[in-house]
């Protein structure tokens, strides 16, 4: 589809379709692989809460860069 700016590739199945193998954790630590135009990010859920506990690189760097990338998206 033309015209897509950013991607956010959210949950296993959809890294795998468009990024390939790979873990979860190493694809969203390594998000600046593929960030202009695709962001890899975990599954939203009830473990949200202790994956941010046990990797606080995630709240700390991934969401704060997310969220400039979303502000571009957006204008």
């Amino acid at each position: 589809m033309p015209g897509i700016q950013l991607s956010l590739l959210v949950g296993g199945y959809a890294q795998l379709s468009a990024l390939g193998k790979g873990t979860i954790t190493a694809r969203v630590h390594d998000f600046a692989a593929c960030l202009r135009d695709r962001f890899p990010l975990p599954h939203s859920s009830w473990r949200t809460n202790a994956r941010e506990r046990k990797k606080p690189w995630f709240t700390e760097q991934t969401l704060s860069i997310l969220r400039a990338a979303v502000a571009r998206v957006r204008g």
